[in-house]
């Protein structure tokens, strides 16, 4: 029997510990496949679903833990910008394709400065 989970390693209870309990609480505190979701970014949002997007564009709008000062990296039209394939969204935040848009989630549920779908290297990608 294995721990196992999308993106995180495959471990096996008793190569770690006799005990499963054991090995999972050593995956539980190695594994960095998790996302931070506010209780306020949900009711700011309206559901589970666009709270959960809204923590990720919080997320890439905020400082690193290692004092990087911003984790925007695109810069077009002198802007930085927050710029992912829809197919990146629906990965990172664990959701169905049809459950995204930037347009209908993101804007429709709150204000948003600025959202554009542009070409980024000839593959479509949404900008916030």
């Amino acid at each position: 029997m294995s721990i196992a989970q999308p993106d995180a390693p495959d471990i096996a209870p008793t190569a770690l510990a006799p005990d499963p309990r054991e090995a999972f609480l050593h995956w539980e505190a190695s594994t960095r496949d998790s996302i931070d979701v506010k209780r306020t970014y949900i009711k700011i949002a309206g559901d589970h679903i666009a709270g959960v997007l809204l923590s990720q564009i919080a997320y890439w709008n905020l400082p690193s833990n290692r004092g990087e000062i911003d984790r925007l990296r695109v810069r077009k039209e002198g802007k930085f910008w927050l710029a992912k394939k829809r197919t990146d969204w629906v990965d990172e935040c664990v959701i169905k394709p049809k459950q995204f848009g930037v347009p209908g989630v993101i804007s429709g549920k709150f204000s948003v400065r600025e959202t554009a779908t542009k070409s980024l290297l000839s593959a479509r990608h949404d900008y916030i």
